[in-house]
Parts: structure tokens; C-alpha cells; sequence
């Protein structure tokens, strides 16, 4: 027995690496196009040019976390396969149901809201915002449903289309009718569309059209019940997150012009947008590889500290030199307009790095259901980013000034989540070797 176990820990971490090389890999490819086409598309496009794209992005953004109500993570972590292809169908129509309260409030409000935020296009492109949001939260389910399946090469094929279509979509579009924002949303628009359309024909055609009439709605709204703590404090936790993330930039388009609101986006973008997907792709790995040795009563604390310490590895040397050279980079990569983006990468870097690493940490907060502890934290964090902005605004009136406070923040409460996951994971190790130990008494 204790032979058969020693050998299914190294198959475990040989599944766990084979899985991340490809999430990873597929990642990695679509993130190179975005950054491969964004020297081209920022010699074609002016700095004000990315504002709208970049508004039309962070108001979805402010929903796309929470379109499925955190029912897509219950789909890798539920016991039972039924439970999980009914948890699935609930993830994909509950953000049809949230989109069409979006286009509702755009038709209504759309004017004002362009008004707030001095952006007089947005009036007209109102629409592309719960468009965004229903193929997002769609994608979302999908790829969660893909984790539990083990179809990581699938997941990393999408991103991998997504990119390629938007670039080409912004480049072709910028040469057929010219260079504007509208232009810039368009692809970005076209891009989301396509993954969305591929992601469902693949998982319809290969996985799931088999289960589909094993689906009902009891079986639907057990699920809603069985995991109702999501929705209750995960969805919170996330809209909070969401909030914290994006007010940034929409801050900045209230206080600022739109030249200074698209120098930031690209700054944001392009720091955040490797870490972000390498991130969240290891995040997904990570979860299954972790819940899995939940499940089996293994310790968790040693597997956190390695996570986090091989995102730290993989993040370490590209932020350090952003932090030093940003702005000379930028203005290399980007052009001499977009030195700006740089000066205001160099600032946040040391923020998005601390962002990075929160990853394992954030899967074992799901794992262990501390979906309360995680929400106060999420409150607190986004009290401390909001208050960090505003006095920024008002005592300097200074963007640089306020994306230095944001970073500090970012860094104190990122190291604090991460230090909290590891001490209940260490209790709940402790917890797992008594119960074994009294287990072998008897």
C-alpha cells in the first residue's frame, strides 16, 4: 500500500507538469502574438486611439468575474461528474441573463454614463459592453469545464486563435477603414467572438454532447443549492476584485484625457497581460492538482510554498527590468509617443508582481472554502486602492503620483493574502496527519 502511494505522488506531479507545459505553452503563444502586434498597432494607432477599448473592456470587466456567479469554479472542484455537467449549463446561462440586463441599463443610461467618464464615443459602442461580457463569462464556463475534463490543449488552442483574430482584426480593420478607436474596438470585438464560437463547437462536438440529456433542472438547481456559498461570497469576493482592478482606469478617464487614459492601458496591458494569463493558466493547473490531493488527504502547505515560489522564479527577472528600464523599453518597443505607458509601467510593476505570485495562494482559498475570509480581505484591498487613487487625485492631481500609492497597497495586501493562505493550509495539514495518526491507534 504505502508502495502504491509513493508511486501516485511522482505520476500525480508528472500529470500536474504535463498539464501546466501545455496551458502554459498555449498561453505563452497567444500572449506572444498580442505582443509581437502591439509595436505595429502602436505605430498606427495614437495613445487617445486605445482609450475607448480600454473603457468599453474595464466596465465589462466589472461583470465578467461574476457572470456566472462562481458557479464555473464549482464545476472542477464538485464531486460528482453529473453535478458538474449541470453546474456547467447553469454557467452558461446565467451571463445570457446578465447581458440582457446590460443592454437594457446601456440603452437607458449609456449617455450618462459616456458623459461621467468623458468619453463621448462610448454613447454609441454602449452595446459591445454586455456583448463582452456574455462570450467572456461563456469562456470562462468552458474552460473551467475543460479543467475538469483535463482538455488543457484545448484551452490553449482558444487563447491562441482569440490572439491571432485580434490582431488581424485591428490591423485589417485600421487598413480597410482607418486608423481610429472605433477600429481598435472592432478587433478586439471580433477577436472575443471567434473564440467564443470555436471554444463551443469544440466542446459540443467532442465532450459534452454526449452528457447533454443527462442534464435537467433538478439536477440544475441541486447544484445552485449544493454550492450556494459561491455565489453568497465567491461572487462578492470577485465583483469587489473586479472593482479594485478597473477602477484605476476608469478613474482616469473621469479626471484625465484620453491620450493619458490609453498610455496607461498599454502600460497595464502590457505588463499585466503575460502575468496575467501565465498566471491564471497555472492558477487553473494548480487548483485541480491541489483539490486532487485534498480530496486524497494530502498536505497542501509544501505544495502552496512551491507554486508560489515557481510563479516568483518565472516572474522575477522580466519585472525586475521593466522596474528599471520601463521607459526606456517602451519607448524602444512601442515609439517615442508611448515612453508615457513606460514611465507608468516602471511604477506598477512591483504591484503586478506581488499580483502574480497570489495565485496558488487564491486556489487554496477556494479549495478550503474561505470564501468569507476572502471577501473581507477583497473589501479591505479594494477600500485601501480606491482611497490610495483618490488621495492621489486630490493631493498631486497626478497620475504617476497615484499609480506609486496604488503599487504600495498592491504589495502590502498581496503579501498579507499569501502569508493567511499559508497559515490555514498549515493548520489543515496538521489537522489531516492527527486524524490519520488516530486513525492507526485504532
Amino acid at each position: 500500500m504505502a508502495g502504491a502511494q509513493a508511486q501516485a505522488v511522482p505520476s500525480s506531479r508528472k500529470k500536474f507538469l504535463k498539464n501546466l507545459t501545455v496551458l502554459v505553452g498555449g498561453t505563452a503563444s497567444s500572449r506572444v502574438i498580442g505582443i509581437l502586434a502591439a509595436p505595429i498597432l502602436t505605430r498606427i494607432y495614437d495613445p487617445a486611439d486605445f482609450a475607448l477599448l480600454a473603457v468599453v473592456v474595464a466596465l465589462a470587466s466589472l461583470f465578467i468575474p461574476i457572470a456566472s456567479l462562481s458557479y464555473e469554479q464549482a464545476i472542477a472542484v464538485s464531486q460528482r461528474q453529473s453535478e458538474s455537467d449541470n453546474l456547467f449549463i447553469v454557467s452558461l446561462l446565467l451571463p445570457a441573463v446578465l447581458g440582457l440586463v446590460l443592454v437594457l441599463v446601456g440603452f437607458f443610461f449609456g449617455d450618462i454614463l459616456a458623459t461621467m467618464l468623458r468619453n463621448a464615443e462610448l454613447a454609441a459602442w454602449i452595446w459591445a459592453v454586455p456583448l463582452f461580457v456574455v462570450i467572456r463569462g461563456w469562456l470562462k464556463a468552458g474552460s473551467y469545464y475543460c479543467v475538469r475534463k483535463s482538455a488543457f490543449s484545448l484551452i490553449s488552442a482558444v487563447a491562441v486563435a482569440e490572439a491571432l483574430a485580434t490582431a488581424g482584426a485591428k490591423l485589417g480593420a485600421a487598413h480597410i477603414w482607418g486608423a481610429s478607436s472605433a477600429t481598435l474596438l472592432f478587433g478586439g470585438l471580433f477577436g472575443v467572438t471567434l473564440g467564443g464560437v470555436m471554444f463551443a463547437i469544440v466542446i459540443w462536438f467532442t465532450t459534452f454532447r454526449a452528457v447533454v440529456k443527462k442534464v435537467s433542472v433538478s439536477g440544475m438547481l441541486a447544484g445552485i443549492k449544493g454550492y450556494k456559498e459561491f455565489p453568497l461570497f465567491n461572487s462578492w469576493t470577485l465583483l469587489v476584485n473586479a472593482v479594485a482592478e478597473n477602477v484605476v482606469l476608469l478613474l482616469f478617464s473621469g479626471f484625465f484625457s484620453p491620450a493619458i487614459v490609453g498610455a496607461y492601458s498599454l502600460a497595464n496591458r502590457m505588463v499585466n497581460m503575460p502575468a496575467a494569463y501565465v498566471g491564471s493558466n497555472f492558477s487553473k493547473a494548480f487548483l485541480g492538482h491541489a483539490a486532487e490531493h485534498h480530496r486524497r488527504g494530502r498536505a497542501l502547505s509544501r505544495t502552496l510554498v512551491q507554486g508560489t515560489a515557481a510563479l516568483a522564479g518565472v516572474g522575477v527577472v522580466p519585472f525586475a527590468a521593466l522596474f528599471l528600464f520601463g521607459t526606456e523599453i517602451f519607448g524602444f518597443v512601442f515609439g517615442s509617443s508611448w515612453m508615457t505607458a513606460g514611465r507608468y509601467a516602471e511604477i506598477i510593476a512591483p504591484g503586478l508582481f506581488f499580483v502574480l505570485i497570489n495565485k496558488p495562494a487564491a486556489a487554496t482559498y477556494s479549495i478550503y472554502r474561505k470564501v468569507r475570509e476572502r471577501l473581507i480581505y477583497s473589501v479591505l484591498y479594494t477600500i485601501a486602492r480606491v482611497a490610495g487613487i483618490v488621495i492621489g487625485l486630490m493631493r498631486f492631481g497626478d497620475p504617476a503620483a497615484c499609480l506609486a500609492i496604488l503599487a504600495a497597497v498592491m504589495v502590502i495586501f498581496n503579501c498579507f493574502f499569501i502569508g493567511f493562505a499559508y497559515t490555514f493550509t498549515l493548520r489543515g495539514d496538521s489537522d489531516v496527519a492527527e486524524a490519520r495518526d488516530s486513525q492507526s491507534l485504532r
